[in-house]
């Protein structure tokens, strides 16, 4: 016995709405997806290192205007110097004009007076000459005519001053022994 054969025909196949396949275009379209993603592999290669050299492009300026801008301050330090210099030079210039006029027709010697001037012992506050101090200090400074009681020749005894000799010195001078000897007296009188 047999089976029967099957008389019935295959079911047909379910009509589709996609549009019938095409292996041609899906190729073509797997190679220009392959293409264009090994072209965005190499450009972000290329991007990637020209960041690279961006940053170190970026490095290289900043220590080269680092180095400058050092170098530049190194230069305002050295004028900042020089500038510094000149000015102690002038104020001390200055000073030495101020103090050679100050000292002119009170000292003897206006250059050793000037290397000699203490300004604390020698100048008051307002910078007039204490003459006192200096001719006590230095005898030799004060100018002819004057003596202090320190000087060589002064033997602490009645001094000159500035208007002029003693009355022993105008005795001598006038050459009477009898003036002489009351000048003599009258020095060695202590002042009442």
């Amino acid at each position: 016995m047999t089976a029967p054969e099957n008389t019935t025909p295959p079911p047909a196949p379910a009509p589709s709405n996609a549009p019938a396949f095409q292996p041609t275009e899906t190729l073509a379209l797997a190679r220009e997806n392959a293409r264009l993603a090994a072209e965005l592999q190499t450009v972000t290669t290329e991007r990637d290192q020209l960041k690279g050299q961006v940053t170190d492009l970026e490095v290289k300026v900043n220590s080269s205007k680092e180095a400058e801008l050092q170098q530049q301050l190194d230069a305002m330090k050295a004028e900042n110097e020089t500038l510094k210099t000149k000015v102690s030079t002038f104020e001390e210039r200055d000073t030495t004009a101020e103090r050679t006029k100050l000292l002119d027709g009170k000292v003897s010697d206006v250059q050793l007076a000037l290397r000699v001037l203490d300004p604390e012992k020698h100048l008051n506050a307002d910078g007039t000459l204490k003459t006192d101090a200096l001719y006590t200090d230095f005898p030799s400074l004060a100018p002819a005519g004057i003596t202090t009681p320190t000087a060589p020749d002064g033997g602490g005894g009645s001094q000159r001053t500035a208007a002029g000799a003693t009355s022993l010195d105008r005795a001598v001078q006038g050459g009477s022994l009898a003036d002489i000897n009351a000048a003599f007296d009258a020095a060695l009188t202590p002042a009442k």
